[in-house]
Parts: C-alpha cells; structure tokens; sequence
C-alpha cells in the first residue's frame, strides 16, 4: 500500500514511518502542508495519514484542499488533541477516524491496513 504520511514531529514521523514500512507498505513521509500536493495525491497514494497539527498549516485546512479536489483518498487523521469537537472537526471534514492519542502503532496500522480500506470501499464508504 502507497502511503503519504503528512506529520511534521520527527521523532513521531520517523516511528510511524518505520512501523508502517515494517507492515510492508511504502510510505512517503512529508512534513509540510505545503509540500503535499491535493491534486495528485489519489494518484499517488492509496491513503494519507494526516496530523491535525502540522507546523505550517492546520490539518483540517489541508484536508477541505484534498476533498476539494474530489478526491476519496481514504484519510486516517492523527492527533493530540484532546477536544472532542477538534477530532469531530476531522470526522466533518472527511477524514476516517481520529485518535486523542498519535503514538499507538496497533492503532495506526489497523487504520491503514488494504482489508480495511478495501472493506470501506466494497460498502461505498469512500
């Protein structure tokens, strides 16, 4: 699976980076909202997993740009925050799910994994 990982911490984007290529999937780590590219992003990626608090730009935001475009790239959005409402935010806005808590591996890689988007995708979610 092509996986465009949008996450500016290092340690977090280095972690997830190697779990998620350990899985057997390849992942293109990207660390700033304005180097990811909505308008080619369903070419090249199957899914993105995209942090709601990026350096350069709020997740959500980058998020409406790629739904803009038409795109149903799946999305699995990862953050800290703690409000319900700012995970909500994500859910309205298209993503799959949210978690308050970004460093559980499990929960990553079950996110990303092809049976689950696949799944999705027979059921007309995406």
């Amino acid at each position: 699976m092509r996986i465009c990982l949008l996450e500016d911490d290092l340690l977090l984007g280095r972690a997830l980076t190697a779990w998620l290529t350990a899985a057997g999937d390849q992942v293109t780590w990207i660390r700033l909202a304005r180097d990811f590219d909505p308008a080619t992003a369903t070419d090249d990626f199957d899914a993105l997993v995209l942090d709601l608090g990026l350096a350069d730009a709020d997740g959500i935001t980058v998020l409406r740009r790629l739904r803009k475009t038409g795109a149903s790239l799946p999305v699995v959005i990862i953050t800290a925050r703690g409000e319900l409402d700012q995970r909500l935010d994500g859910l309205d806005s298209s993503g799959m799910c949210t978690s308050g808590d970004q460093t559980q591996e499990r929960w990553v890689k079950a996110r990303c994994s092809t049976s689950w988007l696949m799944d999705l995708k027979k059921r007309g979610a995406l």
